[in-house]
């Protein structure tokens, strides 16, 4: 009884199409977010690259004219 009532619910709301369209909206945020951190990754690796050329730069400076 309580099966068939929420069935006939379920159709008359259209459940399902309502969940598959929420479920392609989160899996697009899910991408973007990954796309996001990705990108915040390469950034802060950028940053680390940058800092180490820059002690390599400093230690040979100070080699030769230190």
């Amino acid at each position: 009884m309580v099966e068939h009532l929420y069935l006939s619910l379920s159709r008359y709301l259209e459940l399902k199409p309502r969940i598959e369209l929420l479920n392609l909206k989160l899996q697009t945020m899910h991408d973007l977010y990954d796309m996001l951190a990705a990108e915040q990754n390469h950034k802060h690796l950028s940053f680390l690259g940058s800092i180490v050329i820059i002690l390599i730069a400093t230690e040979i400076g100070l080699f030769f004219f230190g």
